[in-house]
C-alpha cells in the first residue's frame, strides 16, 4: 500500500463545494495543501469506486444464475421443449405432480 493510498483510506471525500474553491483559488491553506487533499479525496473515491465495481460484477453473475435456473423452469412448462421431452420421454400423459417436481428440482438445483 503507497502512503498515498493509506493517506486516503482516513479522508473523508471533498464536498463540491470544497473542490470548486481550490479551482477558483478561493481555499485556505497552501497550495501543496490544497493539492495533497484534491489527490487523497481522489484516491478514495477511486478505490471505494474499484470496491463498487467488484460487488455489481457479484451481483450480475448471480442474476445471470438465477435467470438460467429460472430458464431452465419455464422450459418445463411448455411440452414442446427439448427440455420438456428430454424429462418426459415417453409420449403418455404426463401428471401435473411430476412437471412440478421437475419445475421446483430445475428452480433448486443450480444448472451450472
Amino acid at each position: 500500500m503507497t502512503p498515498l493510498q493509506r493517506q486516503a483510506l482516513a479522508r473523508v471525500p471533498l464536498s463540491e463545494e470544497t473542490v470548486a474553491s481550490f479551482y477558483d483559488g478561493s481555499y485556505s491553506g497552501t497550495a501543496l495543501q490544497c493539492l495533497k487533499a484534491l489527490c487523497e479525496s481522489h484516491e478514495r473515491l477511486r478505490t471505494e469506486l474499484e470496491g463498487m465495481e467488484v460487488i455489481l460484477g457479484d451481483a450480475e453473475r448471480e442474476v445471470d444464475r438465477l435467470k438460467a435456473r429460472l430458464a431452465a423452469a419455464l422450459a418445463l412448462t411448455d411440452t414442446g421443449n427439448p427440455a420438456f421431452l428430454d424429462a418426459f420421454p415417453s409420449r403418455e400423459a404426463v401428471p401435473g405432480w411430476r412437471v412440478v417436481e421437475q419445475i421446483r428440482a430445475a428452480l433448486l438445483v443450480d444448472p451450472g
